[in-house]
């Protein structure tokens, strides 16, 4: 397309005193969208005014693209009159757009009665009805110059140039996406890449950098400061500006947060097929999609989070031209079939601690020749086989191993019988070890372990009292765990009512979890939405997962309220009141 330079002036004059009630007519937001007849590169130029407003207006002009904000150019004013000027991107689309919003600079609420942010997108207005204050794009301003992320690129080991970046002081702030961490702290987002967050290193200073969850360099403390902000990294110092450089220091600096833009989900508000919702499916999709856990947990296949994949559905519907019908289906399927977390092996990358009162103190006696049933091994002949079409089974019993294993700790002690084909397999003495790892009550009931290569099979599986590993090759103990965190989920499930083979009183039928399920709303994995009984072990190993990872840890609990709940009454239930997580 041919570059055209046309510089696009908006006027936008306001008269204030203090916080003026407006009507519709008076909104004080101008926005100018873009075409396929009127697509520009340039510069855009916004004169703003103000006239005594006692706290001072605030006004962003900013360039939007995709239902996002870009970039954006922010002044300040009690009094008078300023041009604002903002530079475009150098590649624009058919139906970007700019925008001025005005605003209380400390509040950071809009001057609007609807406390809301216009948007005039292909001659629609939409207005983002969501209130809080995270999840919105914002600059960290200060006296000094505002923070910006500085690309630059640098060749690494292998000789290859690769990009990094880092902090500089700027006269223009980069946006970030303000992220409530719970318990008075907060991440900022890099607004170009997601996953990317604001974190300071004793040895790599200020910089952005890939969301670790449960970092602690990746979390802020906002404090109310003169009449802004004091930026306090977690357990450390306060971010600060000296001799034009960022740095962190003992004492407060003063830090102005200057909104920039709204994010897709909060556009996503503003959409008539989320107001179609129900009261309480509105609460529980921004309680999902503000949640710590929509960005702590992958989303299978690929390494975004869940969140990255629901606002995508959610850009495409703000963008678009559906019905309110269909803008609130696809709502609701964004945040109900997507996965949260996949569980499969290769989807999830947290490693696991210890679990409290995993410590077992294991003894196991020699291999005891004997013969005993084994799920799907025929023998013949003397050779073992997994059962085929060529070697069918009979359920007879074979020739095998037993290794009687206990596990002692200082109150309790459980003895399991473990058959095995050949004990030197290194999967016998790695599942052996594994179970020791969860607490007495969570793997109380199992009785019989089977432990074997299998040249048909990779699977793990577990009723009430036996647990079956049939894998084709060897794990490593995490990833074991992570498996018997799940099929343990089984045993208690049976178990915690006491009838293994009375369906009806398994917990995953009762009405409080079938229920739960429902209320959440969000899913955990697909192999969990096959039934109601692999929907209960995928979290069961998802609460296991969680565990010791701070952001995990409340992440599970705000995605999941309801089965979080019920899960704990079902520990409380078999025992495990010493040992509840959390």
């Amino acid at each position: 397309m041919k570059k055209k330079l046309l510089s696009l002036f908006l006027t936008v004059i306001m008269l204030f005193s203090a916080l003026p009630v407006l009507a519709d007519s008076q909104m004080p937001t101008l926005n100018a969208v873009f075409n396929d007849e009127n697509i520009t590169l340039g510069t855009i130029s916004a004169e703003v005014s103000a006239l005594d407003a006692t706290d001072g207006v605030a006004f962003t002009i900013g360039y939007y693209s995709g239902g996002a904000m870009v970039c954006c150019r922010s002044v300040t004013l009690n009094n008078g009159t300023q041009t604002i000027t903002l530079d475009t991107p150098d590649i624009v689309k058919e139906g970007d757009f700019a925008k001025i919003i005005a605003y209380n600079p400390s509040t950071l609420e809009p001057y609007t009665i609807t406390n809301g942010n216009p948007v005039i997108f292909c001659n629609q207005t939409k207005v983002a009805t969501y209130s809080g204050m995270n999840e919105r794009y914002y600059t960290l301003d200060s006296a000094l110059g505002s923070l910006t992320v500085e690309k630059y690129t640098e060749t690494n080991a292998m000789g290859k140039p690769v990009t990094r970046r880092r902090i500089i002081v700027s006269d223009n702030g980069t946006p970030f996406r303000l992220k409530d961490m719970t318990e008075g702290e907060y991440s900022f987002e890099y607004a170009e890449t997601p996953r990317m967050r604001l974190e300071y290193t004793e040895s790599d200073g200020l910089r952005v950098y890939y969301y670790s969850a449960g970092s602690a360099k990746q979390r802020w403390l906002l404090e109310e400061y003169n009449t802004g902000y004091a930026i306090r990294l977690s357990g450390g110092n306060y971010l600060a500006i000296k001799d034009g450089a960022v740095c962190m220091q003992d004492d407060k600096y003063e830090w102005a947060l200057t909104f920039a833009g709204e994010t897709p989900t909060t556009l996503m508000t503003s959409l008539d097929g989320f107001g179609l919702l129900t009261q309480k499916q509105q609460q529980r999709v921004m309680e999902i999609c503000t949640s710590i856990g929509a960005d702590a947990m992958p989303y299978a296949p690929n390494n975004d989070s869940f969140l990255d994949d629901c606002e995508a559905v959610f850009s495409r519907l703000y963008n678009g031209n559906y019905t309110p019908e269909e803008e609130k289906a696809q709502i609701l399927s964004a945040v109900s079939t997507r996965v949260v977390g996949e569980l499969a092996e290769s989807g999830f990358y947290y490693s696991l601690p210890a679990f409290p009162g995993g410590d077992a103190t294991i003894t196991q006696s020699a291999p005891i020749k004997t013969t005993h049933v084994m799920w799907d091994l025929v023998e013949e002949n003397g050779v073992i086989y997994s059962a085929s079409e060529e070697h069918p089974y009979t359920g007879a019993p074979i020739n095998c191993y037993l290794i009687n294993v206990t596990y002692k700790t200082e109150d309790t002690t459980q003895t399991v019988k473990l058959y095995c084909v050949d004990p030197s397999f290194a999967n016998v003495q790695t599942a052996i070890n594994a179970l020791g790892k969860f607490p007495y009550a969570y793997r109380q009931h199992i009785k019989n372990m089977y432990v074997y290569l299998s040249t048909t099979t990779s699977t793990y599986n577990c009723g009430g009292e036996e647990l079956f590993v049939r894998l084709k090759g060897t794990a490593t103990e995490q990833a074991m765990i992570k498996s018997f965190a799940h099929e343990l989920g089984h045993s208690n499930d049976y178990m915690a009512n006491g009838d293994v083979n009375n369906r009806s009183s398994h917990w995953n039928q009762g009405t409080k979890w079938q229920l739960a399920v429902e209320d959440d709303i969000a899913t955990i994995s697909n192999y969990g939405n096959s039934n109601s009984d692999e929907g209960f072990a995928e979290f069961a190993r998802l609460y296991w997962l969680c565990y010791g990872n701070r952001d995990l840890e409340i992440g599970i609990k705000q995605l999941f309220p309801n089965r979080f709940a019920s899960f704990q009454r079902m520990l409380t239930k078999i025992g495990c009141t010493g040992e509840i997580l959390y």
